[in-house]
């Protein structure tokens, strides 16, 4: 049985995670595209900072590793990229998947959106049947563990610094703040963070816009002012700081939006795939940024990063230890199983033949079921305890399938 994990992470440019971005259909098709190479179980997270593929195949081959690799690339046509596509194996690909859900691996340490991100990804391959029991395990015990860490370490009340919380960088670059006017487009959760951080701050005004109007005015608290959506490009003139946040799969702020402002306007482009026209940067006046940014954010909070990671690490290490030993024990379950279900089928076969044979009354069907399935059931008692009582996990699973061949079981992993 192999685990496997592939994929972009924000360890990439913008420019490539916004290539191999997927969208819902993607996700279902290139899904289906595993599943023809051969693997049983897959789950597809794509956010704005990683496009990951985790998958399960039964059969014990390491090539599956590549061959998902290359589909990956050929799927996305980024074969000349291949080298920046990550691949992980067995418990490394285990732990992964853990330390992004408790958003250990986010450039925003903590962050909750992430496992909302994984919840939603985990949800939509349940829905389509691409998980079995391992994978139905896993995501459910990644779920619960990142919440328990989110609990024990306080990760993710600890505020991370925006670009924008700095009111003295804010102040050198953007000049007096109470005079400055800012437009925040997209109310997801970095919408949100970003609002809560302007509220703070001495800004003239603060605009939100989001496609429905009743989600902007849920998140407005202490001050702000609601835009259309239809309207936004009509009050760009009026601003000078504009942070887009959106799930659109196009720009929708174009070069040609932006070139007849006659001001200086900042612009900071939170999305993948990008909502603002990269080309809008040669514009004199437009200053945009990229979620990038966050990045030497990133590198200045190493410290934070490595206590926090270091709290959780333990967590994380016993989760994936249980996880495996369950994973491990399964394999005997699973031929246990597959053996008790050969023999209900047996005793149903020789007793539907005995009793059109035999005619007996119900009274004695009964009688003589309980028998033959006490007989054999006592057969297999010992091979089963014996099986059951293998402490070594490599001796156990070798046993398990010289079992399996001797009595030509068709285990399933679901």
């Amino acid at each position: 049985m192999i685990f496997g994990a592939i994929g972009i992470g924000p360890e990439n440019d913008a420019v490539l995670r916004e290539r191999v971005a997927f969208r819902e259909t993607e996700i279902i098709s290139f899904s289906e595209n595993l599943m023809e190479l051969g693997v049983s179980e897959v789950v597809i997270l794509s956010t704005c900072n990683r496009s990951e593929v985790y998958f399960l195949d039964y059969r014990e081959d390491d090539h599956i590793i590549e061959a998902a690799r290359d589909a990956y690339a050929h799927f996305f046509n980024i074969q000349k990229e291949k080298k920046n596509i990550f691949y992980l194996s067995g418990a490394y690909a285990i732990s992964h998947l853990f330390q992004v859900a408790a958003g250990l691996q986010s450039v925003i340490v903590g962050e909750d959106e992430i496992l909302r991100q994984i919840k939603d990804a985990y949800e939509l391959a349940l829905s389509f049947k691409n998980t079995g029991k391992y994978f139905n395990r896993l995501f459910q015990q990644v779920i619960k563990t990142a919440k328990e860490i989110k609990t024990t370490t306080g990760i993710s009340e600890i505020l991370y610094p925006l670009p924008i919380s700095d009111s003295n960088s804010c102040k050198s670059k953007w000049g007096a703040l109470r005079i400055k006017k800012i437009m925040i487009v997209g109310m997801g959760e970095i919408g949100k963070l970003f609002y809560d951080y302007s509220v703070a701050l001495p800004f003239q005004e603060i605009y939100l816009v989001n496609r429905t109007v009743a989600v902007a005015e849920e998140v407005i608290k202490e001050r702000g002012k609601i835009i259309p959506y239809k309207e936004m490009r009509e009050h760009l003139p009026e601003m000078d700081i504009v942070i887009v946040a959106t799930s659109s799969p196009h720009y929708i702020l174009k070069k040609e939006h932006l070139s007849r402002l006659g001001h200086s306007l900042y612009l900071l482009d939170m999305s993948i795939p990008r909502n603002i026209d990269p080309d809008s940067a040669k514009l004199s006046h437009i200053h945009l940024y990229n979620i990038d940014v966050f990045k030497e954010i990133a590198e200045e909070n190493r410290g934070l990063r490595r206590r926090l990671k270091d709290e959780a690490n333990s967590q994380i290490t016993e989760a994936v230890k249980d996880y495996c030993g369950w994973v491990e024990q399964s394999g005997c379950d699973g031929v246990i199983e597959s053996l008790n279900q050969s023999v209900e089928e047996i005793l149903a076969d020789y007793l539907n033949y005995l009793f059109k044979r035999i005619r007996p009354n119900e009274k004695e069907k009964k009688i003589i079921s309980r028998t033959f399935e006490s007989a054999l059931k006592r057969t297999m008692r010992n091979p089963i305890l014996s099986l059951k009582a293998i402490e070594d996990p490599e001796m156990r699973a070798s046993y398990s399938k010289i079992t399996a061949e001797l009595f030509k079981l068709n285990q399933r992993g679901d």
